[in-house]
């Protein structure tokens, strides 16, 4: 177990203590009249969660979760935001968008990391990085309904559960085992695995098309992204681009163990954005076509994106490694240029969308 701790930790970033800050200058151009929802940025090395306003496009509250957030899931019905924590002390924390309070927090695991609700935002499933296992919440109950056990087809368990993702129409779970080069489906009616999806290198972030046919992946040693059909399990095609001669700053360290790390589908389905590490910068694709629609700079270890509701911005976390604090970048989707630049916390991955009820 302990070569396994240090082989996993070879591939995860770095916990150092960082501070957290925001830009509260006016929006360029009022965006006033906007949709009411806000974007949370989970800051993994700084134990705190940004939440930004996108009326305002402003960071307007930091909440202090106590721990190190990992992942989060919002429910779709916009009152609560989920967010789970690793480091040995795996926590689902339940977050009040209306005061951005924690309404409660129960310890399940050890090392949860990015999680997801079911469609009727009953169910939490949060994997446990090192336990070849997903633990189901029941969020109404505040307490643990079941675990999945995550094996293989030979029984084998599955290693270093990295990321959650529902499908559209709320029949499967995906789960992506990086260790293990594989993608597990749950069957969240039986709450077992009912297939494995095998790849040709480490699964890191994922989109799934809204139709459910197809799966977008990065690999860790890929400077790009595979298209995955999800009906035959086939790696259909592979986008790969060309490595900077000189590598950024931060890529001798050995907790950086990915290329690229953030990648999404626009609300209309007729975009990819996929970030590269190496080049601090988004590239963007037609769907389902993949030809490459343009290049947008943004900071310095671009991690994952979100999208308003309405498609216009899109929101980027930046790692900034030599940095105190990380930045979220936001973009004006239809001439792919940063309109502002948020300070956030230290470390910043993950970062969610949540529609505020009326």
């Amino acid at each position: 177990m302990t070569a396994l701790i240090r082989l996993v930790a070879s591939s995860l970033p770095l916990v150092v203590a960082c501070s957290s800050g925001s830009d509260t200058q006016p929006p360029p151009g009022g965006s006033a009249d906007g949709e009411r929802s806000e974007f949370y940025v989970a800051n993994t090395n700084s134990g705190t969660i940004s939440v930004i306003d996108h009326r305002l496009g402003s960071v307007v509250d930091t909440i202090d979760v106590g721990n190190k957030p990992h992942g989060h899931a919002p429910a779709k019905g916009g009152a609560r935001l989920y967010a789970t924590t690793d480091g040995g002390r795996g926590e689902v924390i339940a977050i009040n968008t209306a005061d951005h309070s924690i309404d409660w927090r129960i310890e399940v695991g050890s090392d949860l990391n990015e999680p997801h609700l079911t469609r009727d935002d009953r169910f939490l499933y949060a994997p446990d990085l090192l336990a070849a296992k997903v633990i189901v919440v029941d969020v109404e109950a505040r307490a643990v309904s079941a675990e999945v056990e995550m094996v293989d087809e030979q029984g084998t368990p599955l290693l270093a559960l990295h990321n959650t993702y529902a499908s559209h129409d709320g029949r499967f779970m995906y789960v992506t085992a990086i260790l293990s080069q594989a993608i597990a489906r749950i069957d969240p009616q039986k709450n077992v695995v009912d297939r494995i999806y095998h790849l040709s290198g480490d699964p890191r972030p994922a989109a799934i098309t809204h139709d459910d046919a197809r799966m977008y992946v990065q690999l860790s040693g890929l400077h790009g992204f595979i298209e995955l059909d999800l009906a035959t399990g086939e790696e259909t095609r592979r986008i790969e681009w060309p490595e900077p001669a000189t590598p950024p700053a931060g890529s001798e360290n050995e907790t950086i163990a990915t290329k690229c790390h953030g990648i999404g589908i626009t609300p209309d389905g007729t975009e990819l954005w996929a970030a590269t590490n190496l080049e601090g910068a988004v590239h963007v694709y037609s769907l389902p076509a993949l030809e490459r629609l343009g290049k947008v700079e943004v900071g310095e270890w671009p991690n994952w994106i979100a999208f308003s509701s309405d498609g216009e911005s899109a929101y980027v976390t930046n790692t900034e490694l030599a940095r105190e604090h990380g930045t979220v970048s936001v973009v004006d989707v239809a001439s792919r240029a940063v309109t502002r630049t948020l300070d956030v916390g230290g470390f910043p991955k993950r970062i969610h969308r949540v529609d505020l009820p009326e």
